[in-house]
């Protein structure tokens, strides 16, 4: 089962913000960044997105358009297939185990606010 949850992340003076899902258990599906109407992040940020615990890396990028939404499907290496002919890499959705996601921003200008909806293919746990 899909479900949603919403983090909305305003930044300091220096341009970096960090926020939090609530506990999830499931696998990241999709991230999808929506900039605010009328402040949202400059027009070359960065950002990082791993578990709060065990530290699994998400999705990082930098240069990010903070003035459109961008959607991201995040896949990462389920296995090698180094050696073999025509190898292709074999990818999956994320797994979390029952912990929070962390995003963090930087590089995105002075009191700005950008709002991060992770849909996820499993349980999320009120806060």
């Amino acid at each position: 089962m899909l479900n949603r949850t919403s983090v909305s992340i305003t930044t300091n003076a220096g341009g970096a913000g960090t926020g939090y899902t609530p506990m999830v258990a499931g696998r990241v599906v999709q991230i999808i960044y929506a900039p605010h109407a009328t402040t949202p992040y400059d027009g070359s940020y960065d950002i990082a997105v791993t578990t709060e615990t065990t530290g699994v890396n998400i999705w990082t990028q930098a240069t990010m358009n903070g003035a459109s939404v961008n959607v991201i499907s995040p896949r990462f290496p389920t296995y090698s297939q180094a050696g073999a002919v025509d190898a292709v890499p074999v990818v999956n959705h994320i797994p979390v185990a029952k912990e929070r996601i962390k995003l963090a921003v930087t590089n995105a200008g002075d009191t700005k606010t950008g709002t991060y909806y992770i849909v996820l293919d499993g349980v999320i746990w009120p806060t």
